[in-house]
């Protein structure tokens, strides 16, 4: 992944990150939430996935959503799928589908 790829997922990561601190401190004694590692989610997909886009990263996380999604309705994840087969669009639309 080259250095331009990682700038906008670091961003998009960094950027999330300030919205769920926000809606976090809008109530602090109430909410909680978890927020990404921008570098070590870099580190994860260079190492681990073959995602070289921002694009992709988005496919690939939208992936993630409806496999966790999947696994909570049914009792496993649908291992037959794999992230570059739809666009995020899609995969976001069958994760709120399930």
């Amino acid at each position: 992944m080259n250095e331009i790829e990682k700038t906008k997922i670091r961003n998009h990561i960094e950027s999330e990150n300030a919205k769920t601190m926000e809606w976090v401190n809008e109530d602090p004694d109430n909410r909680y939430a978890f927020t990404l590692d921008a570098e070590s989610m870099i580190h994860m997909l260079d190492k681990y996935t073959d995602v070289t886009t921002f694009e992709e990263y988005k496919q690939y996380i939208a992936w993630e959503d409806y496999s966790e999604r999947y696994k909570e309705k049914n009792g496993f994840k649908p291992r037959w799928s794999h992230w570059t087969e739809n666009s995020d669009e899609v995969w976001n639309t069958m994760a709120q589908n399930l």
